[in-house]
């Protein structure tokens, strides 16, 4: 996976968490220092190491993103959860994760859901700490 690469440059060197799903064949990977998530097709024959399927969240980010009541929605390359810990792929093309910054400088659990064939994501869930803390248990 030190191979796969993101538009713009390598990604190994900024992965906070790496996943692989599907048997093996995808990997779900959070990128801290970008604000983004990105899942990836594994191909070992190929010398990138597989080929982005898709890229949500910060300036880098290649879709829009949906608020939780549906009135707002935020252009790709917006950052809405920033130096994110703990993303996790839960199954049914959810995430959940802890946004240390976040919208509106507060921290929160957030479980967001990628929607491939829209090609869009939507916040589907969050728990605001009602404070910016940049520690997981603080």
């Amino acid at each position: 996976m030190q191979n796969l690469k993101i538009p713009g440059g390598a990604c190994a060197s900024d992965v906070n968490h790496a996943q692989l799903i599907d048997e093996d064949n995808s990997a779900f990977l959070s990128l801290r220092l970008w604000n983004a998530l990105a899942m990836f097709d594994l191909d070992p024959e190929l010398e990138t190491g597989g080929t982005l399927r898709w890229l949500v969240g910060g300036d880098k980010g290649t879709w829009p993103i949906v608020d939780l009541n549906g009135e707002k929605v935020f252009p790709a390359g917006t950052t809405v959860w920033a130096g994110q810990h703990n993303a996790e792929y839960i199954g049914e093309n959810e995430v959940i994760m802890y946004d240390n910054v976040g919208l509106g400088n507060v921290s929160r659990c957030l479980i967001v859901s990628v929607n491939e064939s829209a090609e869009v994501a939507t916040l589907v869930w969050e728990h605001k700490i009602d404070r910016k803390s940049t520690r997981l248990n603080s």
